[in-house]
């Protein structure tokens, strides 16, 4: 069973007093720009508390990405028929760092329809690190998002702190926002 409170972060060896204050001045900026886009440039976005994380979704139209192909930054248009685009932010809920490499997976379902799951890889963005994916919905209207997040493989310093991220976790958010467009 997951624990709904995360570990505290304490000061130790690894960690000192004021690293763990710089640390959760970092994360409080990162919550910040979260919120600003939740609130003013996604479609939709909610955050919710899962276990040691505080995961968040947002969407928009389908938008063009970058992708370095050839040894060259090429510009690729989203898939025929991909017309939304699903995010996911997560941060580690004692702090709110972004937490990196990990494995996310979203199924999306309305009115009781599988619409699809789909693996989000992580996404640069220039004022907010993600995880993303363009998918295709028939129609405006409210989705349930389930968010599932593997325990990730990377190591964890700290022998007081470094005990997170063990269990998978699985967050549902319902009536998100999806609406059918793309970005040029």
């Amino acid at each position: 069973m997951t624990s709904q409170t995360a570990p505290a972060l304490r000061p130790t060896d690894e960690a000192s007093k004021e690293g763990l204050r710089l640390a959760k001045e970092a994360g409080e900026a990162y919550r910040r720009m979260v919120d600003y886009f939740l609130e003013k440039v996604a479609t939709a976005g909610a955050t919710q508390r899962a276990g040691d994380y505080l995961v968040g979704v947002a969407t928009e139209e389908a938008e063009p990405l970058w992708y370095l192909l050839g040894g060259r930054l090429e510009l690729k248009e989203p898939a025929a028929g991909q017309n939304a685009h699903l995010e996911v932010v997560v941060m580690d809920a004692a702090d709110h760092r972004f937490v990196p490499e990990l494995t996310i997976d979203v199924s999306v379902a309305r009115g009781g329809d599988d619409v699809g799951t789909f693996r989000l890889p992580f996404l640069w963005h220039p004022t907010m690190y993600h995880y993303g994916h363009s998918i295709h919905i028939d129609e405006a209207g409210e989705y349930d998002l389930t968010v599932s997040i593997a325990p990730p493989t990377f190591g964890r310093h700290d022998k007081t702190n470094g005990r997170r991220y063990a269990e998978p976790i699985s967050v549902i958010f319902k009536g998100i926002r999806l609406e059918p467009g793309r970005k040029t």
